[in-house]
């Protein structure tokens, strides 16, 4: 069989499309992307269409060619786990193909055993179509893993350059799925052959970007986020701002950008300054309930990052929009009162400390120029062991003086 493989970019077939026609869509939906053996039989030929390079199938051979083809699908689906430990996925296997049944061993040498015994174009770009539970493809699952090897990367997106641009049934390109475990090398690939899936929003418009600063490397309360974590975040985010310094102005089904995603997660620092230099004025977007990022950070006070991102915030945002009230009357100090209202004062917890700690970091920004009720009556619904921590504040002490004067003036 002709082992002819194209380059990543160019030559992309579609399945189930006419064979001279190179794919410019940047979305595929499921009944483009559907591969069947006949779809495949007209892609069996090199660019010269020379008879001696036709490829015939014959029945027997149409069963095994889509036997060899659903064996990559579910080599994938165990590596998510990166152990071949599904007892069931080694019955449906095991009599398709052979491969060495370690528990204890990495599948990945099994997935590159499979290219190495399908040189063939035609197989590669078969199975690397083929679609599976939620209408994805082995790209899909291959991104679903924190760190796959290099070599199993490239084997399979030179199998089918277009599959980068395939989503699923949330309208997730595998690109969404790898921005999430920040795996760069993997990232990079993915951008080379598609460039444009930094802009693809799935269904409910988040793109890419907002995948890579919701996942911090601690996602707890208590624990920071290694190094390694942190820089591998930054990269994700800094390649995706490179491409395109508009992607940080993207805004899911309810007005939120990254950085509110950034907020609400606990990104690294060095994550929050990228997206803040692509533009700075994100800092002061709201999103559809009126609602900036440091309601979000004040929102999310227990994480053991909010209060350095809030800080960074704070630094970094209109004077106005530090006590602004969202669409419901909410300035950002009442989101972290209701906050610390779910938490036991005799807890002596990283969570209490970080409430603290944010809370301090408020009452010390500058503070209302002007009389506003809002943060007065939400100063008195703190919870006790906030309520004395806070009149100890300087800037606290003074508003509260300053409107006592006003109500008892003196002759």
């Amino acid at each position: 069989m002709p082992s002819k493989r194209p380059s990543l970019v160019e030559g992309a077939i579609r399945p189930g499309g006419d064979p001279n026609e190179k794919s410019t869509d940047s979305n595929c939906t499921t009944n483009q992307c559907t591969t069947s053996v006949r779809d495949v039989r007209l892609e069996c030929q090199d660019d010269t269409n020379s008879p001696e390079n036709k490829e015939t199938f014959s029945v027997e051979d149409e069963i095994f060619f889509e036997e060899d083809i659903l064996i990559l699908f579910k080599l994938f689906e165990v590596a998510l786990t990166s152990r071949v430990t599904d007892p069931e996925a080694q019955r449906r296997t095991e009599h398709l193909f052979p491969i060495q049944k370690d528990l204890s061993a990495p599948i990945w040498h099994d997935i590159q055993e499979w290219f190495s015994d399908h040189p063939s174009q035609v197989y590669r770009h078969a199975a690397a179509t083929l679609r599976g539970p939620f209408s994805m493809v082995p790209l899909h699952l291959l991104c679903q893993h924190p760190n796959p090897p290099l070599g199993v990367v490239i084997n399979l997106v030179n199998s089918a350059p277009e599959a980068t641009r395939y989503i699923d049934d949330n309208g997730w390109l595998p690109l969404h799925y790898a921005c999430c475990w920040h795996c760069v090398d993997l990232i990079e690939v993915l951008l080379e052959v598609n460039p444009k899936g930094a802009l693809v929003q799935d269904k409910q418009l988040r793109s890419p970007l907002h995948f890579a600063v919701s996942k911090s490397g601690s996602g707890t309360n208590t624990t920071h986020s290694t190094e390694e974590e942190n820089m591998k975040q930054f990269k994700t985010v800094e390649m995706l701002t490179d491409l395109y310094s508009e992607v940080v102005e993207i805004t899911d089904e309810k007005g939120r950008t990254p950085l509110h995603y950034a907020a609400s997660y606990g990104a690294s620092q060095e994550s929050l300054q990228k997206l803040v230099e692509a533009n700075p004025e994100v800092v002061n977007a709201k999103e559809h309930l009126g609602r900036f990022p440091l309601h979000y950070v004040m929102a999310n006070c227990p994480r053991l990052t909010s209060p350095v991102t809030l800080k960074f915030l704070l630094d970094r945002s209109n004077e106005k929009n530090i006590h602004a009230t969202d669409n419901e009357g909410n300035i950002p100090l009442q989101l972290l009162t209701r906050k610390a209202a779910n938490y036991n004062p005799r807890d002596d917890n990283p969570s209490r400390q970080n409430m603290e700690a944010c809370l301090n970091i408020y009452l010390n920004a500058k503070p209302p120029s002007k009389h506003v009720p809002e943060f007065c009556a939400t100063l008195q619904s703190l919870p006790r062991w906030l309520r004395e921590f806070s009149v100890t504040n300087e800037n606290v002490r003074y508003i509260l003086n300053k409107n006592i004067c006003k109500r008892f003036p003196t002759m």
